[in-house]
Parts: C-alpha cells; sequence; structure tokens
C-alpha cells in the first residue's frame, strides 16, 4: 500500500518479524536520508516522500511565528508536558511538522517547508488514497472510506469524484459484495481474482482448518461451510450476497447466527497457512496448488512444496517468509488441510 502506521492498531511494527528496536531504527534512517516522510491523519502514517504530495491537501499554512522555539523545546526536552504534547499533535495534524527521526521511540521533529511539497488537486489526491485504502480494506462503501482516512464528512464529495473517476478509468468496480447495507466499491484487480476465488470459499478455508475437516472429493468448500452453518439455522433468514465464479451475484440465504460466524471468519483473513496435501479439494483455490506433492499455503497462495524431505521455494517467495511460516505450523501443530 502507498502508506502504513506507525501507531494503533495493524500499525507496521505488528506486520514485520524483525524486533520493535531494529525496525525503528530502519525507519529512521529512511527518514534522515529523506526517503520516506510522515503524515498525520487521525495517527501518525508512514509513507513515500514521493507521495507527500497527495497528502498535501491536508496540510495548513498557518504556521505559528514560535514555531522554531516549539519544535527545539519538543526535541530537547525529556518530560512528558502534556500541553507541549498537545501543541506538537496539533501542528503534526495539520501537517506543519514532521517527524525526521526517532530517538528510541520517541520523535523528534521539524518544520515541514512548504516549497519541498508539490501541490495536488484534492481529487487527484483522493484517487490515490482511496485506491491504496481499497487495496488493504477493500471492498469498501464511501463512509467505509472517509473512516478510513479519518477525514471530516466535507470530504465526502471528493472521495465521490475519485471513486467516479476511478471507475471510469477501470480501476475500480461497485456492487454488493459482502454486505447489502449500501454499494460498496473494490478494485478491479481483486474483483477478478474474486470470480475466480470468492469470498465465501476464504471462509470455508478458515472454517476447514479451525474445525480440522476431513474432506472429501464430493463435497465443495462452499457446500461444507454452508452445511456446517445450517446447522445453526432456526426462522430467521438473512440474505448474504457474494459474487459466483461466473462475475454474478448470488444470493445465499443463512439465519442471522450464521452471518455473524460467517463475517468473524472473514475478518480473520490474515489468519490463513499450513500444509495442504495432493489431490485435495481444497486446492483449486490457492494459487500455484500442485497436486503432485503437499503445498505450503500462506493466505490464498502457496510459497512452497514439500517432496519428501525437500522443502522446494516457489519463485519470488524469500527465505525468511518459508521459515517463519514451517515455523509457524510446527509452533502451533497446524493440522494438514
Amino acid at each position: 500500500m502507498g502508506y502504513i502506521p506507525l501507531s494503533g492498531s495493524e500499525n507496521i511494527f505488528e506486520r514485520f518479524i524483525v524486533k520493535e528496536s531494529v525496525l525503528r531504527r530502519w525507519i529512521s534512517e529512511m527518514l534522515e536520508s529523506n526517503v520516506m516522510t510522515t503524515v498525520f491523519l487521525g495517527r501518525r502514517y508512514l509513507t513515500l516522500k514521493d507521495y507527500e504530495k497527495y497528502f498535501s491537501i491536508f496540510f495548513s499554512n498557518d504556521i505559528p511565528e514560535d514555531i522554531n522555539e516549539i519544535i527545539e523545546k519538543w526535541n530537547k526536552s525529556k518530560s512528558k508536558d502534556q500541553e507541549l504534547s498537545r501543541i506538537i499533535r496539533k501542528l503534526e495534524s495539520q501537517g506543519i511538522i514532521k517527524v525526521v527521526k526517532f530517538e528510541g521511540t520517541r520523535p523528534i521533529y521539524d518544520l515541514r517547508r512548504a516549497d519541498e511539497v508539490e501541490g495536488v488537486d484534492p481529487v487527484e489526491a483522493y484517487k490515490f488514497l482511496v485506491e491504496k485504502v481499497l487495496y488493504s480494506y477493500g471492498p469498501n462503501t464511501v463512509e467505509g472510506i472517509r473512516a478510513k482516512l479519518r477525514v471530516s464528512s466535507e470530504h465526502r464529495g471528493f472521495i465521490q469524484e475519485a471513486l467516479k473517476a476511478l471507475e471510469d478509468n477501470n480501476i475500480v468496480v461497485r456492487g454488493y459484495f459482502t454486505s447489502t447495507e449500501g454499494v460498496q466499491y473494490m478494485l478491479r484487480k481483486d474483483y477478478e481474482n474474486i470470480k475466480r476465488a470468492p469470498i465465501l470459499e476464504h471462509a470455508a478455508i478458515l472454517f476447514a482448518i479451525d474445525s480440522s475437516w476431513k474432506l472429501i472429493h464430493e463435497q465443495s468448500s462452499k457446500n461444507i461451510l454452508v452445511n456446517a452453518l445450517k446447522k445453526k439455522i432456526r426462522n430467521t433468514f438473512n440474505d448474504v450476497v457474494i459474487v459466483n465464479r461466473d462475475g454474478d451475484l448470488e444470493i445465499i440465504k443463512l439465519n442471522t447466527r450464521a452471518v455473524d460466524v460467517l463475517r468473524d471468519l472473514e475478518k480473520r483473513s490474515g489468519d490463513i497457512f499450513g500444509i495442504i496435501p495432493p489431490n485435495n479439494p481444497l486446492g483449486r483455490l490457492f494459487y500455484e496448488y500442485n497436486n503432485c506433492c503437499e503445498n505450503v499455503v500462506l493466505g490464498r497462495r502457496v510459497i512452497g512444496y514439500i517432496k519428501g524431505n525437500d522443502v522446494i521455494k516457489l519463485e519470488n517467495v524469500d527465505n525468511s517468509t518459508l521459515e517463519y511460516v514451517l515455523s509457524k505450523i510446527k509452533e502451533k501443530k497446524v493440522p494438514i488441510i
């Protein structure tokens, strides 16, 4: 994605395997070398210096006369002055100051010079930002996108214009993909992937892993999930809309509790890892699946093959990723899917 949070949930320190102190040192070096910079939208984000212009629509030109004294006081102070922290937070949210390095966990600031940042039309800026949001959090609604960007409702119009432009350029599609509560938007490339592997099947994989189901060839992954959820069905039904393999909308009726189970499963999309044996009916859902050997999977992709005592890494998969997944499989004693 184009930017990643440095604080709060799903921050960069939660996503990387290396120690937080090491990652902070790397980030600090990239900030000092001006390769990356920070922006503040409800919380602090790290982004490439080249992308800074797309956030300029949030920057203020109302610079206090004593800005240099404020920055110097913060950078030299080791105490936790709440009033000074409040002022610094406000200045950072206005884009007036930026983090230039970290001393431990403490950010060190400098003035963001206006002549360093290229101005961008608001709609053009939101085209970039919206595409990045949908990359990580799609499909999503207009309101959901606005909430992820943590911008005021006044910017809703810019988001809608940006979505229309992206849709006209065939970058984004709209529809009812995971909910019937409102029109959602998703990247065209994600939509094409869903046509091959519907969202419901992703939940089926998680259900199969969590329940250690022994699958038989006559059952499709969708039927496994639906049959399991039917056990919870009583009298009240809701329509769950998915995209089938032909790219058409398909409605499956589930009761309220079943819908909750499905939603919970989908939230855990990053938890898929394990080993799929050859000739397994779930294998077709994973990219690069091989019917002739055991497949090590991470997410929806095969990252390695096991043949006898040998583990063969796939191209474009780094060794550390494969080793990490194999260690997690061993550590958690994940059952063969």
